[in-house]
């Protein structure tokens, strides 16, 4: 997988022995990954706590209460998290949860989320499930040269087997030295 990613994404990185450049491109959380599943107080619960649930639920409540031009959308929003879920994935949506945010006084991690509930960034190495470790400089190279000398052979070997075929060469002694003067 990580030699698909290489070749892809960091052929001219790779070719020029950049590996810091290659694990630091496949390692870039560059691709936004929106969810559409519904947010529920039950989700928010079993992924932060209810204590989180609580801090949020206030702050909808009050932002509601407020009279707010984002009274009656926050309003709303509440009822969907108490029963079918919320979607979370909008920029307009991304919006109003930084906006109950700060009104709330959250704390950054837990502002970022909840925010990431609906929209993230990831790597192409997550992407493609590799870790970071997997993509390290030292991970690329040992792969890109890998890969490089595998194709070096698949070529010898396409000519030897070519000139096995013509009866160019018909003894083994003959073929390791064709191996021998390629390399």
């Amino acid at each position: 997988m990580l030699i698909n990613l290489l070749q892809v994404h960091c052929a001219t990185l790779a070719a020029a022995g950049d590996w810091n450049g290659c694990a630091a491109k496949l390692r870039a959380e560059s691709i936004e990954v929106r969810d559409k599943s519904p947010v529920t107080y039950g989700r928010i619960t079993e992924l932060f706590g209810d204590s989180v649930r609580a801090l949020v639920a206030g702050t909808l409540r009050a932002v509601a209460a407020s009279g707010s031009p984002l009274a009656g959308e926050v309003g709303d929003a509440h009822l969907l998290l108490l029963t079918s879920g919320l979607q979370v994935d909008t920029d307009a949506r991304q919006t109003v949860i930084a906006q109950l945010a700060f009104a709330g006084k959250w704390p950054a991690d837990l502002t970022a989320a909840i925010k990431s509930l609906g929209m993230r960034r990831e790597s192409l190495a997550q992407q493609a499930g590799l870790s970071d470790q997997d993509c390290s400089a030292a991970a690329c190279e040992v792969e890109w040269r890998s890969s490089q000398v595998a194709a070096w052979f698949h070529a010898q070997s396409a000519v030897i087997n070519e000139d096995l075929a013509a009866g160019a060469m018909t003894t083994r002694q003959q073929v390791i030295e064709r191996l021998a003067r390629a390399i």
